[in-house]
Formats: C-alpha cells, sequence, structure tokens
C-alpha cells in the first residue's frame, strides 16, 4: 500500500508470489507452490489494498491517547479507465462516518477529502475498525485504530511483573 500511496512510482512487481521448493525450501508466499492459495489473504482484501482501483486512508499513526484528533487524508490509487466517477463510503465499525466523491483526474493518486474523529467521545479504551468501501466497484480497505484512556497507560522504565499485573 505504501507503493500505491506514492504519486511518483510508475509500478511495482510482485515477486515471490509462490513458495520456492527448489534446492531446499522457502516457504515465503502468499501462494503455496502449486499457485494455490495458502490462506493468509483472501484475494478480495488483496484487491481492496493492490488493484488498479485502491482506497487509502494516510493516518499519522495508528495508536492515540484520548483526547486526540485523529486525521487523515482520503486517497484513491486509480489506474482504470472505465471508471467515471464513485462515492467512496467511511465506515467505523460497521456504522457510516462520512461519503466522499472520487471523480478521476490525470494524476494516478488523488486526495479525495479528510477523515476526522474527535476521540474525547470514547471514555474507555477501545479498538476502531475504519473500512472504506466504494459504492460501484465493491472494493474495500480496513484499518484497525486503537484509542487507549490514560487511565490504561502505564509507562514504566524497568519493565517486571508490577507492569504485566496491571
Amino acid at each position: 500500500e505504501a507503493a500505491m500511496k506514492s504519486e511518483y512510482l510508475s509500478g511495482f512487481q510482485l515477486l515471490d508470489l509462490q513458495d520456492f521448493t527448489g534446492q531446499g525450501v522457502a516457504l515465503v508466499g502468499i501462494l503455496n507452490s502449486f499457485m494455490e492459495s495458502k490462506g493468509i489473504v483472501s484475494p478480495k482484501a488483496f484487491r481492496g489494498f493492490c488493484g488498479d482501483f485502491v482506497l487509502m486512508a494516510a493516518f499519522e499513526k495508528f495508536v492515540y491517547k484520548a483526547r486526540e484528533e485523529i486525521r487523515a487524508h482520503i486517497l484513491v490509487s486509480c489506474c482504470d479507465p472505465e471508471v467515471t466517477g464513485e462515492n467512496i463510503n467511511c465506515f467505523i465499525d460497521g456504522k457510516l462516518h462520512d461519503v466522499f466523491r472520487f471523480t478521476p483526474t490525470k494524476k494516478r493518486v488523488n486526495k479525495i477529502g479528510q477523515f476526522v474523529l474527535d476521540t474525547s467521545v470514547f471514555s474507555e479504551s477501545v479498538k476502531l475498525n475504519i473500512t472504506l468501501e466504494s459504492e460501484n466497484k465493491k472494493i474495500s480497505n480496513s484499518y484497525v485504530l486503537w484509542i487507549y484512556n490514560d487511565n490504561d497507560i502505564i509507562i514504566s522504565t524497568t519493565p517486571g511483573y508490577e507492569v504485566l499485573a496491571n
């Protein structure tokens, strides 16, 4: 996905997609030596972050303290000439948060909006699933964000059993 976010990269190669069984064994790929899925990632999930139409969010980080504002640029990488326009829905834990409109340009990577979330509404530490989904192409991409309450953060210079006990 990092390659897809780059405006200056015109392409990349996916090497070692399958396991190598010659002169020993190298179990390095997401496919076995017969080019069958090993179940590491589903084809739908793979198309979500590597394809001709990819939805992305550029978060500063993935772990936040309570009362921090989360901001992320919503990006679309599009190399599909048949796309004429697309509504991009942004969900937080399955609930619609925002809708962005993508209109193709000559650029491969397009900023289409900004995701903003105020974390002060969370009184407990929480794991959030952020999903971007296109309406027509049925492509989606997901991110996990963690928000920690100040009471759940322990800062220690010497790790030990007292830290683990908390």
